[in-house]
């Protein structure tokens, strides 16, 4: 264990990485127009481009990401979750009708060194050979205005079940959506980590989804 945070305090990471999905069934904006019923899905890394009229958007990975924050130190140090699928549905004409369903490989976490990845994934920490799934699964999204939403829902990691709202910020650039969240989780309620006075119970999740327009 002292491994692991002698290498945390000799730096901090920032490292890009992945992943919430999100969708519109009909978006309503000024000169803009999106056909209704349109969903988004992802698995991992493993999405096929845009396709003919009709068919789902794709996640652009290469502009989408899901980084993982927490302070040692009060140096911040950030990883990323590189595997995750799910899918929304999302009408901002009807925000409520929006539902969210996302799934994470906890055992993709990843941060800038091996032997520093290989013992966060570890059973002291996310113990990934006991809980290799993370879940978040919506109950209720709210307008919280200009552009905003409160997306409420249950967030499952490291076996326990959470109550959570993400705040949520929605653009729109021709046909490609952009969403935008941040959630600020307590480790020790999930039960990820011991007590320590060197790292902080408080872990920033910020979301970042980006979808490949339709041709």
């Amino acid at each position: 264990m002292a491994g692991l945070w002698n290498c945390l305090s000799r730096e901090s990471i920032g490292v890009g990485g992945l992943v919430l999905i999100l969708a519109s069934r009909a978006i309503a904006q000024p000169a803009v127009k999106i056909q209704p019923e349109t969903a988004i899905k992802a698995v991992g890394e493993n999405l096929s481009p845009a396709s003919p009229a009709g068919a789902l958007p794709a996640l652009d990975l290469k502009q989408s990401t899901i980084n993982v924050t927490f302070n040692h130190a009060k140096l911040p140090i950030t990883g990323i979750f590189k595997k995750i699928s799910g899918e929304v549905l999302f009408d901002s004409a009807k925000p409520a009708a929006g539902h969210a369903e996302i799934d994470v490989d906890t055992g993709s976490f990843l941060l800038h060194d091996t032997k520093l990845t290989r013992e966060v994934r570890g059973a002291d920490w996310l113990d990934v050979a006991e809980f290799p799934d993370a879940r978040f699964v919506s109950s209720a999204i709210v307008t919280a205005g200009d552009g905003k939403y409160s997306v409420a829902g249950k967030l499952t990691l490291h076996g326990k079940t959470l109550n959570v709202v993400v705040p949520v910020s929605y653009t729109q650039v021709g046909h490609t959506q952009v969403f935008d969240g941040v959630l600020p989780i307590s480790r020790q309620q999930f039960g990820v980590g011991p007590k320590s006075l060197l790292v902080a119970d408080k872990v920033v999740i910020k979301l970042h989804l980006q979808t490949m327009p339709l041709p």
